[in-house]
């Protein structure tokens, strides 16, 4: 998770104008979505009670903080369509497990599979398009060790027997 601080930038900056004035201008133009309101193609992107912000300015592709989830359209616009899906599910495992990336990763694969919409090829795009040669920092792992946790996570999930029309966590507590 991008604890606040970090998610807008905020880590060394001093005083309150300056964090205010950061925050301004990173959500520039966002719009907030009521839950179960954001779309990635035809499927209904759902995280409980979190509100979905479209933020262009947003630094990465997607963050969260308790209650929302940050998405950049135009970083996410250049994903595979499960690739973009995997973002958002990641940024809703941050929800149901705080800041803990590898519980978010592996929650966002869990959610896929089960739900049908990552395949084994869509967990190579994750890997290919977010995490390979990324050398990991405080908060995050290695690519390489990144994508070797979510191909043992996508193996110990299973499909559901019947396809979501609408992307909720199934369980959330299953997903874990």
């Amino acid at each position: 998770m991008i604890f606040a601080a970090a998610a807008f930038g905020l880590a060394g900056l001093s005083g309150p104008g300056a964090a205010t004035e950061r925050i301004s201008a990173l959500l520039k133009g966002a719009t907030i979505l009521p839950p179960g309101n954001y779309r990635i193609g035809k499927r209904r992107m759902s995280c409980g009670t979190a509100k979905t912000v479209i933020a262009p300015y947003f630094p990465d592709y997607g963050g969260a903080v308790r209650g929302l989830i940050f998405l950049n359209p135009g970083k996410l616009r250049r994903l595979p369509r499960e690739v973009r899906m995997f973002v958002y599910a990641h940024e809703c495992g941050h929800q149901i497990n705080g800041g803990n990336e590898s519980a978010a990763d592996c929650y966002a694969v869990k959610r896929g599979r089960t739900e049908r919409w990552l395949s084994k090829r869509g967990v190579v795009r994750v890997c290919q398009s977010l995490f390979a040669g990324r050398p990991g920092d405080a908060a995050h792992p290695p690519g390489d060790r990144r994508c070797e946790a979510i191909f043992r996570c996508y193996a110990d999930a299973a499909p559901s027997a019947k396809r979501s029309l609408v992307s909720a966590p199934a369980s959330e507590e299953s997903l874990r």
